[in-house]
């Protein structure tokens, strides 16, 4: 039995590609997520220069535009997100998203990384206070910046995540 003839990619029949924007940033699709952490990493970068005392850089400006980005991009796959659930899977799935991590932020910062400042700097890290600082916060409404007499000779005394507030 004789085989057919090869056939050219150009001859290979193509299924329709919809010319739609909602289907090309499907929300399990694209490379938003990927986008957004770029967007994160500039703002990093652009916050680090007054946290850090620095003299005002190109970084600075450019973490504006950053910000606006992240904040485009994450309200368009929020809403994404709302469109497709009930209320109550949102918001389920937000607390989800959300509070783990930012527990395990609170609790490395008052467990890891105070005692290791405070061993640095030479200053005396409190264990209550630390305590302190996670209950205060743990529930996104940051209350206490501060863990007690920690951080002090820095631009933004007593500051330990000054980025948390944007969680509220």
């Amino acid at each position: 039995m004789a085989r057919p003839p090869p056939v050219a990619p150009s001859d290979v029949p193509r299924p329709a590609v919809p010319r739609v924007l909602g289907w090309r940033l499907d929300a399990h699709a694209n490379a938003l997520n990927f986008l957004r952490l770029l967007l994160a990493a500039a703002v990093i970068l652009g916050h680090s220069v007054p946290v850090g005392g620095f003299p005002e850089s190109a970084w600075q400006s450019a973490s504006g535009t950053a910000v606006n980005g992240f904040f485009a991009i994450s309200g368009y796959l929020i809403a994404g997100s709302r469109m497709r659930l009930s209320l109550r899977a949102f918001l389920w799935r937000r607390v989800l998203r959300l509070y783990p991590a930012f527990w395990v932020s609170l609790a490395v910062t008052a467990a890891v990384t105070a005692p290791l400042s405070s061993l640095v700097s030479g200053e005396t890290y409190v264990p209550t206070s630390a305590l302190a600082y996670v209950v205060a916060n743990a529930t996104l409404y940051v209350t206490q910046w501060d863990i007690q007499h920690l951080l002090t000779g820095v631009p933004f005394p007593g500051v330990w995540n000054g980025s948390l507030w944007t969680l509220w």
